[in-house]
Formats: C-alpha cells, sequence, structure tokens
C-alpha cells in the first residue's frame, strides 16, 4: 500500500483532534480493523528487542518525513520537539519506508540544518518481527515533489 505524504497528514490531524488527554506523544496508535497498535507497544518491543539508538543522515529521513503544516499550526509543537529522544524510523525491504513517531522532530532537526538525528530502527525485515507491526506499517510515503 502507498500513501501520501498528505494522507497521512490528514489522519494525523484526525487524530490529534480526537485525542483524549494523556502524556504527550503515549497516546498515539494506529489502528487498522480489529488490530491496534500504541506508541508505548512499540517501545516496549524495541526496549525488549535492545534496538539500539543510531545517529542517522538527516537527508536519509528527509523523504520520508509526513506533509503537515510545520511552519504554520504545527510552528510550536516543532519548536517544543526534544531532540534528545531519538524518532522511530520503519525499515522495510532494507531501506527507510517512513517516520512511525518523531516528524515534529525530523522536521526541527533539517529547519535547524543538523547533519544528524537519533534514530530506532522497527525492521519488519526480521523473522521475529511481530506480524501484527508487519501488516499495520508495511506501507511507502510517496516522496514530495
Amino acid at each position: 500500500m502507498t500513501l501520501t505524504r498528505k494522507d497521512i497528514g490528514n489522519l494525523v490531524h484526525l487524530y490529534e483532534s480526537n485525542k483524549e488527554v494523556t502524556p504527550e506523544g503515549m497516546d498515539t496508535y494506529w489502528q487498522d480493523g480489529d488490530q491496534k497498535v500504541t506508541i508505548k507497544e512499540v517501545i516496549d518491543y524495541l526496549d525488549s528487542i535492545d534496538a539500539l539508538v543510531k545517529e542517522v543522515s538527516v537527508s536519509k529521513i528527509k523523504p520520508i518525513i509526513i506533509d503537515q503544516d510545520y511552519e504554520g499550526k504545527n510552528k510550536e509543537r516543532v519548536k517544543k520537539a526534544n531532540l534528545s529522544h531519538p524518532i522511530i524510523v520503519i525499515k522495510s525491504r532494507g531501506k527507510y519506508k517512513s517516520i512511525l513517531d518523531g516528524n515534529h522532530r525530523a522536521f526541527k532537526a533539517i529547519d535547524k540544518g543538523d547533519d544528524k538525528i537519533k534514530v530506532r530502527e522497527l525492521n519488519l525485515d526480521k523473522k521475529n518481527t511481530p506480524k501484527i507491526y508487519k501488516d499495520l506499517f508495511d506501507y511507502s510515503i510517496e516522496p514530495l515533489d
């Protein structure tokens, strides 16, 4: 399945407008029918497999950032983004496919002109990666024009 950046931006906007009050960012989830995964479950999984934090070139991240109004309505959120926290990137077929968590941090790093950003990879190619992650997260981001 291929989603446009606008599709994902619209989904994020829909989610943001309907979320309940919980700790910042920890209320994020992805759902398709009965399948639902929370950001906490993903982080716990990455912790359980000792997924390392890597320093990755922002040029590798830039093509997969979703299209949101980072300089308008999301400007304050970008300003508050904490670059000490790694972003979570989906890796599939050997390539980065999407940013699962941390688009505002990624935009901030790009906007600041940083060369590197901290990344944790959720690698869908690994045999032991839970099937639900493969089902929900195996999509590609359509590049910006």
